[in-house]
């Protein structure tokens, strides 16, 4: 009876993460006579293989979750409702742990970091321009506020042109 409820117990706690993770529970050979001892020991190894795998996404999904909230602000950019960056930038990690959730939290990011550097290229571009139009007035760049803009990456992320 106690190694029944035991196992029980154990195909719940594989079933939750399994259902987290989008991953499959262990399942066993019908044609091999295994001990109860022996099947619980292997669904304890795989709740453990379940739960490593959970927080190394975890892991993975806070620090996505930090570059994707930089990002949008930076950018002044809302991700589509009920998707999973909505659900990330919502702080809800655990509906965001499978591998396609993952990847499409990766590909946003990226498509992000395109878009942002599209700006600090359109910033320089606009930038060399108002210096270029300013020499050809015979006026002192260092005198405007434009111009005399820092132009390390620090100062151009804060004044970056929003589109």
């Amino acid at each position: 009876g106690q190694l029944i409820h035991q196992r029980n117990e154990l195909e719940n706690q594989q079933k939750q993460l399994c259902t987290l993770l989008n991953s499959s529970p262990i399942e066993f050979d019908e044609n091999i006579t295994i001990s109860l001892v022996e099947i619980n020991q292997k669904i304890e190894d795989h709740i453990k293989m379940l739960n490593d795998l959970k927080n190394l996404r975890l892991s993975q999904v806070s620090s996505y979750y930090h570059t994707l909230k930089q990002y949008s602000e930076q950018l002044e950019w809302i991700p589509l409702q009920s998707s999973t960056v909505e659900y990330l930038l919502s702080k809800k990690f655990d509906s965001c742990l499978t591998a396609n959730c993952l990847n499409e939290i990766e590909n946003t990011i990226h498509d992000l970091e395109i878009q942002i550097e599209k700006q600090r290229t359109h910033f320089f571009t606009l930038h060399n321009q108002l210096k270029h139009l300013y020499e050809r007035l015979n006026k002192n760049p260092e005198e405007d506020y434009c111009l005399a803009y820092k132009t390390d990456s620090e100062n151009i992320t804060a004044f970056i042109i929003k589109q």
